[in-house]
């Protein structure tokens, strides 16, 4: 936990850990080695930079169900108390990831842990607290019905009891303050931008309703990493999803416009994130999804965030000759892509760099 490298935020915040087990003599107990849980959940996961991090520096394990689900588990997910409160010690507004190592939305994260993550996210309006998942259906279901026991956290806790109040933190910020009288002015919570990942258009059309339908101050769409094209302009909805009362059979979901014309200004992205994936298994991302998406964007007027190429980049045109030659040696580190037959080339993630056709694009919700 700490100042981190991703490109969209200033520090991640990590208070749901996982403790390895040891079993002797019928007892259970930890060996010392902390680190994270999380399980895959689709294409996305296979290459997840959190489990590479996990197997070297935290318990050693994959990040599979079965080493929790076991009759005789191997790990053991907790809320780690003192990282919990972390956020109440750092006065400086800070853009906070919120469980970078872990999916906020996994069935393993009970609705306890997330009653307390939540209120100390209410305590703390300097802060901006981005939360990512790939289980919006789980967030939604959480959000819609946890405003009474945040509060309830927020004033019986047992750790937070002794902590400023949200009146006093506010003041303290300059900040406006609204008394949580009822939901409608205070949840969802103002600072709390509610994101979901997706890598292709299947993982969008089964993930965005939900995230559309939960209430959130922003929400935001990371298509990291990009596997394959999205049209955020043409997302299918399952028909037993509404959204604003209508069923639609296609949804723009950078406009809020459905199939009939009908939808709620409330209910769109604000912010949609774009990268590619990096690492030693990466995948490439075709030029042409990055751009599809940036235009839609722009067309529609939502911040577009380009983060990274990953691991491959575009060659520059005229480059054929050197991926002819690079192909007769055997060499790997060249590929062509479909459609346009785009030559893209493993070159690093530092070296790939973060320009999008010369420009880089570091749009946040608020700036226009």
């Amino acid at each position: 936990m700490g100042k981190t490298a991703i490109e969209w935020t200033d520090y991640s915040w990590n208070p749901i850990r996982a403790a390895r087990l040891q079993r002797e003599d019928d007892r259970v107990s930890t060996i010392g080695k902390l680190g994270w849980h999380c399980e895959h959940v689709s294409e996305g996961c296979r290459n997840c930079y959190a489990e590479v991090i996990n197997r070297r520096l935290g318990t050693g394990f994959a990040f599979k169900p079965s080493y929790r689900l076991r009759r005789a588990p191997d790990v053991s997910v907790f809320l780690d108390k003192k990282m919990l409160l972390a956020p109440l010690r750092w006065k400086s507004p800070r853009r906070i990831f919120v469980c970078s190592m872990t999916d906020i939305g996994a069935p393993f994260v009970t609705d306890g842990m997330l009653d307390r993550i939540f209120a100390v996210m209410a305590l703390c309006p300097q802060h901006t607290f981005m939360m990512l998942t790939k289980r919006p259906e789980r967030l939604r279901a959480y959000i819609d019905n946890a405003f009474d026991r945040v509060v309830l956290e927020m004033m019986f806790s047992r750790e937070l009891y002794k902590l400023p109040t949200v009146k006093e933190t506010c003041e303290k910020y300059g900040l406006p303050f609204t008394q949580p009288q009822d939901g409608s002015d205070w949840w969802p919570l103002r600072n709390v931008w509610l994101g979901m990942s997706c890598e292709d258009q299947s993982a969008a059309n089964q993930r965005i309703p939900h995230l559309l339908a939960t209430p959130a101050s922003i929400r935001f769409l990371s298509c990291e990493p990009l596997l394959g094209p999205i049209n955020l302009t043409q997302v299918t909805l399952k028909s037993e999803i509404k959204i604003s009362g209508h069923e639609f059979t296609h949804f723009n979901a950078l406009t809020a416009i459905g199939k009939y014309g009908c939808g709620s200004a409330g209910q769109l992205l604000n912010w949609v994130i774009v990268g590619g994936e990096s690492g030693p298994n990466a995948r490439p991302m075709h030029p042409c999804w990055a751009r599809t998406l940036r235009d839609q964007c722009a067309a529609a007027e939502v911040p577009f965030f380009f983060k990274q190429w990953g691991e491959w980049a575009p060659m520059p045109a005229g480059a054929d000759e050197s991926y002819e030659a690079s192909r007769a040696r055997g060499a790997s580190d060249m590929a062509v892509m479909k459609p346009d037959l785009c030559v893209v080339e493993r070159i690093g993630k530092k070296r790939a760099g973060r320009l999008l056709d010369g420009v880089e694009h570091n749009a946040f919700p608020g700036d226009r």
